[in-house]
């Protein structure tokens, strides 16, 4: 179901379709509801798989990935392909990593702050890749965009969770 699809349902169930008030909040409508299924909503289908690769082994801190909304995991991958090693990073909090990191303790660890992915390993090396493995908010519909995964599921039928 489409952008133009749910606006035209939701004015024509509200008997509204004429109605400037009610056509000009159809936006805000889709707002409160996209907010409530990104809150409860942790499904399979709302997952993304996103490698980005390791250009600089000095870098510590990624940015988060679009539509972030919390991680399954982290891991530094060798390469894109089912051959790839995988070391998956433990999350931390800021302040246990700053005390690793202070001790120059070893391991694979991951936190967020200031709205970016802090990395702390050895395998931070030019050639890998981190994979970031995320749920994903739902992109709001718009009149530019106008489907998300949400909305195609409903059409295609898929199930979802």
């Amino acid at each position: 179901m489409d952008y133009l699809t749910v606006v035209n349902t939701a004015l024509a169930y509200a008997d509204r379709a004429n109605d400037p008030e009610a056509v000009a909040n159809i936006d805000n409508m889709l707002r409160i509801v996209e907010a409530k299924v990104n809150r409860g909503l942790l499904v399979m289908a709302s997952t993304t798989r996103i490698q980005v690769p390791i250009v600089d082994a000095t870098k510590e801190y990624y940015d988060l990935p679009a539509g972030f909304s919390s991680f399954r995991s982290i891991k530094i991958v060798t390469t894109t392909d089912i051959t790839a090693e995988r070391y998956t990073l433990t999350y931390l909090t800021p302040t246990l990593m700053d005390e690793k990191i202070s001790f120059n303790l070893e391991g694979d660890w991951y936190t967020i702050e200031a709205n970016k992915v802090w990395i702390h390993s050895e395998k931070l090396a030019v050639g890998n890749y981190i994979e970031y493995v995320n749920y994903a908010d739902l992109t709001p519909l718009s009149s530019v965009a106008t489907t998300n995964w949400l909305s195609l599921s409903i059409v295609t039928g898929k199930q979802i969770g």
